[in-house]
């Protein structure tokens, strides 16, 4: 009589590996998507220093301009026209678009006293509320955006509208002008950016920060 050694599975056995299989498959989906979406931010955030730093180069002409129209003018055919935005960027009258999350950017010299660089980080539109990934491109770009102008820049703030009034929070300062209650931008915590992050809160309403840069 010969022995016969069974080495198959049993139904069990089979359904327990494929289960296994396929919650290690999600886990590599989820980490690969995450990836994209931190490299989307970081190329992002690449494209608003390429644009604010032109805005900041050129600043004294911007606001000669504004000064001599005695009002607030937009600059987005400009960089349009002259080449500054990058190539996967398009713009809608006085709005740009980048070409990774699609958030609107505005440029304005504010009656020639102000330079003024918005960034949309909500859309009415396009939620019914925030997510998670608008707190996690917010946090960068405060982190590794925005902290990087702290020696020029004059005031950051959250600005919300779509509401009875629109609410209009400054939440740090640029070195210049930080101190006693006013949140120094250089030392914000990760903590104080999630906080400011959170915000964006309405449900209905459009959420921009503005970064305000003084002639």
């Amino acid at each position: 009589m010969y022995l016969i050694n069974q080495s198959g599975r049993s139904m069990i056995e089979t359904l327990g590996v494929l289960a296994i299989v396929g919650v290690l498959s999600v886990a590599g989906i989820s980490g690969y998507n995450k990836a994209i979406s931190e490299y989307r931010i970081s190329r992002l955030i690449g494209d608003y220093s390429l644009i604010l730093n032109h805005a900041l180069e050129h600043s004294s002409f911007f606001m000669n301009s504004a000064k001599k129209a005695k009002t607030s003018v937009p600059f987005a055919k400009i960089f349009d026209d002259t080449g500054w935005l990058p190539k996967n960027w398009s713009r809608s009258n006085n709005t740009l678009y980048d070409g990774y999350f699609h958030r609107k950017v505005t440029l304005y010299s504010v009656s020639g006293q102000y330079l003024d660089f918005s960034i949309g980080l909500t859309q009415a539109k396009t939620r019914s509320k925030i997510k998670t990934e608008d707190i996690r491109l917010c946090q960068r770009i405060i982190s590794d955006f925005v902290k990087q102008y702290h020696e020029v820049i004059y005031q950051v703030k959250i600005y919300e509208t779509g509401t009875d009034q629109a609410a209009n929070r400054v939440f740090a300062y640029g070195k210049d002008y930080c101190g006693q209650d006013k949140k120094c931008l250089f030392s914000l915590t990760p903590g104080e950016i999630l906080e400011a992050c959170k915000l964006c809160i309405g449900e209905k309403n459009n959420c921009n920060m503005i970064l305000l840069f003084k002639s």
